[in-house]
C-alpha cells in the first residue's frame, strides 16, 4: 500500500472515529419506540428510507440525517427500515479534493453538498 493511501486511511479513520460519533449518539435524544417488542415473524412492518443525496462533510452531521430517518419511520410503526444500498457514498466529502472534484463536474448531477 502506497504511503497516500495509508495517509488518507489514517485521516479518514481520525474523522470517523467510534468515540467521537459514540458521543454525538449519546447526545441524541433516541428512546425505544416499542414497535418491536413483540414481532410476528409472519407480519414485519417494513419501511424503505429514500433519501436526497447529500455529501456530507461531517459524519456527525451523516449520523443526525439517519436518524431522522430512523425517527420519522419509527413513529410510523415500522419494524425494520432499509437504506439504500450504497447509501455510504454521501460521506465522500471527508476525503480531501473531492469538493473541488465536484464543484469541477457541478452540483447539478444531483449531487447536495452540505456544508457546515
Amino acid at each position: 500500500m502506497k504511503v497516500s493511501e495509508r495517509l488518507l486511511l489514517r485521516y479518514l479513520d481520525w474523522r470517523t472515529r467510534r468515540a467521537l460519533l459514540d458521543r454525538h449518539l449519546r447526545g441524541q435524544k433516541i428512546s425505544p419506540s416499542g414497535n418491536c417488542q413483540t414481532i410476528d415473524r409472519r407480519r414485519v412492518r417494513v419501511g424503505a428510507a429514500q433519501l436526497e443525496v447529500k455529501l456530507f462533510s461531517d459524519p456527525r452531521e451523516y449520523i443526525d440525517e439517519m436518524c431522522r430517518f430512523t425517527a420519522l419511520a419509527a413513529a410510523q410503526g415500522v419494524q425494520l427500515l432499509v437504506f439504500p444500498e450504497y447509501n455510504s457514498l454521501q460521506l465522500l466529502r471527508l476525503i480531501p479534493g473531492i469538493t473541488a472534484l465536484t464543484d469541477e463536474m457541478g452540483n447539478g448531477e444531483g449531487v447536495s453538498p452540505v456544508k457546515p
